[in-house]
């Protein structure tokens, strides 16, 4: 059993969140769509149709006040056609 350092607490909310990302000499921004399906002091669980990668930071459009406004994404598992990702929140990164 893996002991976490935070509690989850179960949710089911639709987010809308970004990402910037580089495909070939253009930088682009990306309005994405998922579900948060838990949250802790230290992160969030996602599930979304987009293949995030470790180490992206994404920006989370949401006025929960128990969501973070940004997340670097920690780990990725495939769930079907979807994607469950975790992210540790990231406060301190500000604008990107």
């Amino acid at each position: 059993m893996t002991k976490r350092r935070h509690d989850r607490v179960s949710l089911k909310l639709t987010v809308e969140y970004s990402i910037t990302v580089k495909k070939q000499s253009a930088v682009k921004n990306i309005q994405l769509s998922g579900i948060v399906r838990d949250v802790s002091a230290g992160g969030v669980g996602l599930v979304t149709d987009y293949p995030l990668i470790q180490g992206n930071m994404i920006r989370i459009k949401s006025s929960a006040p128990e969501l973070p406004k940004y997340g670097v994404v920690r780990w990725v598992s495939r769930e079907g056609e979807s994607y469950r990702v975790g992210l540790r929140s990231c406060s301190h990164c500000g604008e990107y």
